[in-house]
């Protein structure tokens, strides 16, 4: 995000982590991004990883104005548990003034 600090939208593609390995998720240095107002997971799935990522967007994005997130289409077992666990463990989490869309 250091590098496109003018960036308005994010879409991150997120491959099949491998969340099984209880690794510690690497700490970054906060950055706060002050033009980022549109952010889309693709490929969201029901791990701790994902949304340990998505609280860390969520607390850089100064203006976030919309937040979605899409399972795919792949693989529809999968996409529906991941949009159940969106809804139930992300949109809670969401501040009221970010608009929560869950494809």
């Amino acid at each position: 995000m250091k590098a496109c600090p003018c960036l308005k939208r994010l879409v991150l593609k997120v491959n099949r982590p491998t969340c099984g390995e209880r690794k510690e998720i690497a700490k970054v240095a906060k950055c706060p991004h002050d033009y980022l107002k549109v952010v889309e997971i693709v490929g969201y799935r029901a791990h701790a990883c994902v949304i340990q990522h998505v609280m860390f967007l969520m607390e850089s994005i100064v203006e976030l104005g919309k937040m979605g997130t899409d399972g795919g289409r792949e693989e529809p077992d999968l996409e529906a548990k991941a949009r159940e666990h969106a809804m139930q463990h992300l949109k809670q989490r969401v501040p009221s003034t970010v608009e929560f869309v869950c494809l």
